[in-house]
């Protein structure tokens, strides 16, 4: 038996794998028509240095392991270093339109990026986490005991609560005002919050800082978000194109 490069396309048609692989190749090609509007390259170091971090990232730390890793995929050295090349610029394009404005984003969404190191223990009555609370502060109880004892998880009796490091943005509004008020550490009064009564030991509040990893990943948010933008403003055009295409085949 053969397979053609026919048998392929429509196998690649009726899996249903065409919007995304139109999605890839406009990605591609708004990449390559913005690096050259940019005027941007890539020189000999940072191309060896980008194939450098894909090996270790994809842990192909021989030549051997790279080279089965490319026929395994029924890819060419060439192949390799363009695929080095398109992932190079990705990190070029988007520090040049975005390097600049991540200190603003970061200091207009200061509130997302804030965090809080917290135990917690959910209950759905009210009096009972009341009772709790009292006997927390009153030293007849340790919070560890009442997770321990209440804990809504096999998990969190045995973490003793402990949920470490929550982002602001990931706790409902009525939690992260007591949160974020509070004086760690702290023991705060039960916080109801649809049916549920929240006991929350607040151990530290976590004020964030532009690290570069955040600096990068801040980056690399804006850049995809002006990618799928452009993305869609040309893939309009290009399914009516491919739809024509279609029709005349």
């Amino acid at each position: 038996m053969s397979i053609t490069s026919q048998d392929l396309l429509y196998q690649v048609k009726i899996s249903g794998k065409i919007p995304e692989l139109l999605q890839s190749i406009l990605q591609r090609q708004v990449l390559e028509e913005t690096a050259r509007e940019l005027q941007i390259e890539i020189s000999a170091e940072e191309l060896q240095a980008g194939a450098d971090r894909f090996r270790s990232i994809n842990q192909l730390s021989t030549i051997a392991a790279t080279q089965q890793w490319l026929a395994d995929r029924l890819l060419t050295i060439d192949d390799f270093e363009n695929l080095v090349m398109s992932n190079v610029l990705v990190e070029k394009v988007a520090q040049h339109l975005f390097a600049h404005k991540v200190a603003p984003y970061f200091h207009q969404h200061l509130l997302d990026y804030t965090s809080a190191i917290i135990s917690e223990i959910v209950l759905t009555d009210k009096t009972l986490a009341l009772e709790l609370f009292y006997a927390i502060q009153e030293g007849d109880m340790s919070f560890a005991d009442v997770a321990r004892t209440y804990g809504q998880s096999l998990e969190i009796q045995r973490q003793y609560g402990y949920l470490g490091a929550v982002s602001r943005q990931h706790m409902s509004p009525e939690i992260s005002a007591a949160v974020f008020a509070a004086a760690p550490p702290q023991l705060l009064k039960p916080i109801e919050v649809n049916k549920k009564v929240h006991l929350i030991f607040v151990e530290e509040a976590n004020l964030p800082q532009l690290s570069a990893e955040l600096h990068s990943q801040i980056m690399m948010q804006l850049f995809q978000e002006w990618l799928q933008d452009k993305i869609a403003i040309h893939s309009l055009k290009t399914v009516a194109k491919f739809e024509l295409f279609e029709h005349l085949n």
